[in-house]
C-alpha cells in the first residue's frame, strides 16, 4: 500500500485510516506544513485507499494498470490534481474546474480532488471554491494542501478538517535518507538544514555537494579566527570562480551560526576543526552575525553580484569581532 511508502506521521496515517474503515471520510480536508514535509504523498496515499476499494469492476474492462498505478501516474480517472505554475490560482481557474466536480465519477464510487499549493489561491478564487465547500457534491472529497495556512481564509478553514504535519525527527529522516548519503558529516548537515522535510533534504542534496559546502565553510571559519581579510577577500573571489552556490552556502553558513547561537552540541559532528572559534563566541556577537547572513541572503535574491554580498558579511563579521 501508498501508506507504507510514508516514513513518519503515524498519527497522521492512522487518523486518516481510521476515517476510512469507519465509513467517515470528510467532504474536505486541509494538509497543512512545511513545503516536501509529505503532505502531497499522504494525499495520494489516502485517495487511493478510498478509490481503490470503491472501483467497480465493470467499469475495469482491458485495464492493465492497478489502481495505485493508475493514481501515482495521475491518470486515475477519479482523482483530479488541481495545480499551477503560474503566481497563482485564479476565480476563473476554479470556476473551470468546478464544472468537472459535479460530474459523476467514472470508475469509482467516489472522486477526490487535491488542490496542491491552495496558498496560490486569492482571495477571489477561495470565496469561489467556498461555495462548492460549503454545499460539495456527495461523491467528492476534497484534500487541499498549503505550506501556510496564514494565507488561507478562516472561512475555508472552517469547512474542512485540518490535518498538521510535523517536521519529522532525526531519526525517522535517516530512515528515509540513510542509504544516500553514507558520509556521516554530509549527513549530519542536511539533517540540520532541511527542517525535518524529507523533500527539502532531497533536493538539497541533489543541488549540491554538501561535504563541498561543509569543506569551504570550515576555511571561512578558520580565516575569521584569524581575522584574515585578504584570506577572506581571496576565498570569495574563489567561492564565485568555482561556482560555488552561493544560496546553499548561505544557508549553510546561518543552519551553523544558529546552531552555536543554541549552544548546540551536535555543531561539533559538522565543522571538526576551529569550531572553537563559534563555540568560544559570545553570544550577543553570534546575534548579530546571524542577522548579518540573514541580510546577505535577502541581499543575494536582489543583486547579481554573488562576491560583494560575500565580501560585505564576511567583513561585517570581522567588525563584529573588532567591535
Amino acid at each position: 500500500m501508498l501508506w507504507d511508502d510514508i516514513k513518519g506521521h503515524q498519527e497522521i496515517k492512522k487518523t486518516l485510516i481510521n476515517h476510512i474503515r469507519a465509513g467517515r471520510v470528510g467532504h474536505a480536508y486541509l494538509f497543512v506544513g512545511a513545503h516536501g514535509i509529505g503532505k502531497r504523498q499522504t494525499a495520494l496515499a489516502f485517495a487511493a485507499d478510498i478509490l481503490c476499494g470503491l472501483e467497480r469492476p465493470e467499469n475495469l474492462q482491458n485495464q492493465r494498470l492497478t489502481c495505485q498505478q493508475r493514481i501515482l501516474r495521475n491518470i486515475h480517472p477519479d482523482l483530479r490534481i488541481w495545480q499551477t505554475d503560474k503566481k497563482s490560482f485564479s476565480v476563473s481557474d476554479i470556476r473551470a474546474w468546478q464544472k468537472d466536480v459535479w460530474l459523476p465519477p467514472t470508475v469509482a464510487e467516489k472522486k477526490i480532488v487535491v488542490i496542491d499549493e491552495a496558498e496560490k489561491l486569492t482571495i477571489q478564487a477561495q470565496n469561489a471554491l467556498l461555495k462548492t465547500l460549503e454545499e460539495p457534491p456527495s461523491d467528492t472529497v476534497f484534500i487541499l494542501l498549503t505550506d501556510s495556512i496564514s494565507e488561507i481564509l478562516s472561512t475555508v478553514i472552517s469547512r474542512c478538517r485540518l490535518i498538521k504535519f510535523g517536521r519529522l525527527t532525526h531519526n525517522e529522516l535517516r530512515v528515509v535518507l540513510g542509504d544516500l548519503f553514507p558520509e556521516k558529516k554530509d549527513l549530519k548537515l542536511l539533517l540540520h538544514m532541511c527542517n525535518g522535510s524529507p523533500g527539502q533534504a532531497v533536493t538539497l542534496a541533489r543541488k549540491v555537494d554538501l561535504l563541498q559546502i561543509t569543506a569551504r565553510i570550515a576555511d571561512i571559519i578558520e580565516l575569521l579566527s584569524s581575522e584574515d581579510i585578504a584570506g577572506l577577500l581571496n576565498e570569495t573571489t574563489n567561492l564565485v570562480k568555482e561556482k560555488v552556490d552561493i544560496e546553499t552556502l548561505l544557508y549553510a553558513i546561518e543552519t551553523i551560526w544558529s546552531m552555536a547561537l543554541r549552544q548546540d552540541k551536535n555543531i561539533n559532528d559538522i565543522i571538526s576543526s576551529n569550531n572553537n572559534y563559534l563555540i568560544e563566541r559570545p553570544i550577543w556577537r553570534l546575534k548579530d552575525d546571524c542577522q548579518h547572513i540573514i541580510n546577505a541572503r535577502k541581499q543575494l535574491n536582489k543583486y547579481q553580484n554573488k562576491q560583494l554580498v560575500m565580501e560585505t558579511l564576511l567583513l561585517n563579521i570581522l567588525e563584529v569581532n573588532n567591535g
